[in-house]
């Protein structure tokens, strides 16, 4: 990560007289434990997150389903009861026709 950032770094270097070599401390290291432990947060995160998206759209989606269903139900009985007052009238009205 650091030689990335600032490029390739010598660790040692000369000193004012020959001899002399001063050595320079290695860049940290990322922090390869903690570094992990967020990543697999994170992707708990997002299972948890994508968990309750598919529960909200099964939840949208039975509810869709439900007010289908009973818009169904209504006409269809409305349908029966209006199917059920014109036989009734066509067999009044035969009837009265008979009984002429």
């Amino acid at each position: 990560m650091y030689s990335q950032r600032f490029g390739i770094v010598q660790r040692e270097v000369k000193g004012p007289t020959p001899n002399v070599v001063t050595v320079r401390a290695k860049p940290p290291k990322g922090q390869g434990a903690e570094h992990h432990l967020e990543r697999i947060q994170q992707s708990h995160q997002k299972h948890h997150a994508i968990l309750a998206s598919i529960k909200s759209f099964e939840r949208d989606r039975l509810k869709t389903e439900w007010d289908q269903h009973n818009d169904r139900k209504f006409v269809d009985s409305l349908v029966k009861a209006r199917v059920k007052d014109a036989m009734q009238g066509f067999i009044i009205n035969t009837e009265e026709r008979r009984n002429k």
